[in-house]
């Protein structure tokens, strides 16, 4: 890396964690910040307006926490997570999930909940499953368990249902903010991430029993065959649910605001 000059970010990020108030723990995660970043804003592999975001964002919240909590420990850990963000942080909600774990990583109260597969999770996200996985936990005070249908339908020879071939997994948007109880959102390529990857679980062994819940999962499903044109006669669907783990809660308690 000789031919790299580490003064190519003098941000005033980078600054603020390279003085005194941060003491060794903001000198350390300057020095891992400028010599990850340095050769990809040299070569406009990343944005610098992105890495100022990025170091403004982690020099602020590490600003914020007492001396006495500021701890050298996990500086191993920070290093997995900067190298991890370092091809990922164009997305805005990334950038901020990495803001707090990063920081998170230096507060001894947080730290000891953090392990080094959640920059892996992140690394691993979407921009839509960042979003969708925090519209799911904004609303666990409600509720931890969402509804969730399968849709089926019958088989060739008659005997029975199948699932279809794209086996498209349907939610409720009213969970996620959006329209109205009777819409719904076909998120089955992002519930398959998230559920590879262990934040979420998804069940068609259980689901939601009550009066409303039941109402849902109907609203959801004769929306979706209005909109497809399909006949009762011809599809029907499986009842669900999908919750986030317990490791889902702990990521995104660490991530979160």
């Amino acid at each position: 890396m000789s031919d790299i000059n580490i003064n190519i970010l003098p941000t005033e990020s980078l600054k603020k964690l390279f003085g005194p108030s941060c003491n060794a723990v903001g000198q350390a995660t300057g020095a891992i910040f400028k010599f990850t970043f340095s050769p990809l804003i040299k070569y406009n592999i990343t944005k610098q307006k992105e890495f100022d975001d990025l170091t403004n964002g982690v020099a602020e919240k590490a600003g914020k926490i007492p001396e006495n909590h500021l701890d050298d420990s996990k500086m191993n850990q920070v290093l997995k997570i900067i190298e991890s963000s370092q091809y990922s942080i164009s997305d805005k909600n990334i950038r901020d999930m990495y803001k707090n774990l990063i920081s998170n990583s230096l507060d001894d109260r947080k730290n000891r909940h953090i392990n080094n597969y959640f920059s892996t999770i992140i690394s691993n996200l979407s921009p839509e499953s960042a979003i969708f996985l925090n519209k799911l936990y904004k609303n666990i005070s409600y509720t931890d368990t969402f509804p969730i249908l399968q849709i089926v339908k019958k088989s060739n020879n008659n005997d029975g249902f199948t699932l279809l071939s794209s086996g498209e997994m349907l939610i409720s948007e009213a969970y996620l903010d959006v329209f109205t109880l009777s819409s719904f959102g076909n998120y089955s390529s992002i519930l398959r991430i998230l559920k590879s990857l262990g934040v979420i679980e998804i069940s068609y062994e259980q689901w939601l029993t009550s009066k409303i819940w039941q109402n849902i999962y109907n609203d959801i499903f004769d929306n979706y065959i209005s909109k497809n044109k399909l006949s009762k006669d011809d599809v029907s669907f499986n009842r669900g649910s999908v919750c986030i783990t317990d490791l889902g809660k702990s990521f995104m308690k660490s991530v979160s605001n």
